[in-house]
């Protein structure tokens, strides 16, 4: 996704997929650093798409230009999941409200098993970083490799409980939003 329709009511899958993605709560078309961007300046705005292809039970990537106006609650960059229930597959924001711990997280089937990486160094607002997170499919979270501007920094583990496999949902695919915890 592009995201720089400047109008209507869809955000377009730049892939042969077909993932139209549907945007929530009115996020504002604004300029991005290539073409056109969105801004989730709201409480609850983030683009939503669902398909069977993104219900990815092995390797992935996910990747994005972000330019964070903030760091207050958790921003969250993408996320296949539910964050208030049991039904959380991947992860991809800050866990910390300063801009520090970029970290990409992989849930298992019990959610109280997961593998994380995460880099501990710290994201300015008001710059774009070109971020990419990656999952090899395997077990340990020696395979989730985490990269800003093109250099993997994941430089620390954040890992519960005894992961075997990533979680198979069908829940959508959120970009700008975890719950409550909003991109801005």
């Amino acid at each position: 996704w592009h995201l720089d329709e400047a109008t209507g009511a869809n955000n377009d899958d730049s892939t042969i997929n077909g993932n139209t993605a549907t945007p929530i709560d009115s996020p504002v078309q604004t300029a991005g650093l290539i073409d056109g961007a969105l801004n989730f300046a709201g409480s609850n705005q983030y683009t939503s798409a669902s398909g069977a292809d993104l219900n990815i039970l092995g390797a992935l990537t996910y990747s994005g230009w972000i330019n964070p106006s903030g760091f207050s609650n958790y921003p969250t960059i993408m996320e296949k999941g539910d964050a208030y229930g049991s039904s959380n597959a991947t992860w991809l924001g800050f866990n910390n409200t300063d801009g520090t711990d970029l970290e990409f997280t992989i849930y298992d089937t019990n959610i109280s098993n997961y593998i994380s990486r995460y880099y501990s160094g710290a994201l300015s607002t008001g710059n774009w970083y070109y971020v990419v997170a990656t999952y090899n499919g395997g077990a340990s979270s020696a395979g989730i490799k985490v990269y800003v501007n093109g250099v993997q920094v994941d430089n620390a583990d954040d890992n519960s409980g005894s992961f075997s496999s990533i979680k198979a949902i069908t829940d959508p695919l959120d970009i700008g939003a975890w719950g409550a915890y909003n991109f801005s």
